[in-house]
């Protein structure tokens, strides 16, 4: 039985490296590396990995997006999401995107392990942290629930200080259609400018201070 192929993407090289070290050690699966989304996107289509584990929270493209366009090619491919985000928010967003799993960086690295197998036999695996926050109950602010995933996305980069013009590069959308989810989501969470949306999303730990 030939070995698992496994993508690992995060920005970090000595976080990547650990992951890695413990993927090698299993002895069942072989790691190739990518330290962006962007990259990560590139190999998946040259090398077509059977499982994705990656960060969200990367500069330029960023992991949701990298996931998005993967799942848009093949809906099948399984994903991990390896975050330091915790809270209910992203676990339920990332959900909307077909991911197979939700690991935190905070869990025990051996649970990287345990996600990896239970996805390989095709069950949803989140970290037990997040399952002792409730992550698995979908509760969380109403108003958040009424952003579309998209709006979610471009709600956490511009909490993160990203500009308009910023958001459409990443995200190859133009900057009046970024400008237009913009307002849709201060409306949605009734926040009256990006000062306000920015403590609304550390607030709700959905970005960090």
């Amino acid at each position: 039985m030939s070995n698992l192929k496994i993508l690992l993407v995060d920005d970090h090289e000595v976080v990547r490296a650990g992951f890695k070290s413990l993927l090698l050690s299993n002895g069942r699966y072989d790691v190739i590396e990518a330290g962006s989304a962007e990259t990560g996107y590139k190999v998946y289509l040259e090398q077509s990995p059977d499982l994705i584990v990656c960060d969200i929270n990367m500069p330029g493209m960023g992991g949701v997006e990298l996931v998005r366009r993967i799942k848009a090619q093949d809906v099948q491919v399984k994903v991990i999401v390896l975050s330091m985000y915790d809270d209910i928010s992203h676990v339920e967003n990332m959900k909307k995107l077909s991911v197979n799993g939700y690991v935190t960086k905070r869990s025990a690295p051996t649970e990287l392990l345990e996600a990896i197998e239970a996805v390989s036999l095709n069950h949803f695996y989140l970290s037990d942290d997040l399952v002792d926050k409730g992550a698995d109950t979908g509760s969380r602010p109403s108003e958040i629930n009424e952003l579309s995933k998209r709006e979610f996305e471009i709600f956490v980069l511009l909490a993160q200080g990203s500009t308009v013009t910023e958001v459409a590069s990443n995200l190859n959308i133009s900057p009046k259609t970024a400008s237009n989810h913009r307002d849709n989501i201060m409306h949605k969470l009734d926040v009256k400018n990006l000062v306000e949306l920015s403590r609304y999303a550390i607030r709700h730990g959905i970005v960090t201070a």
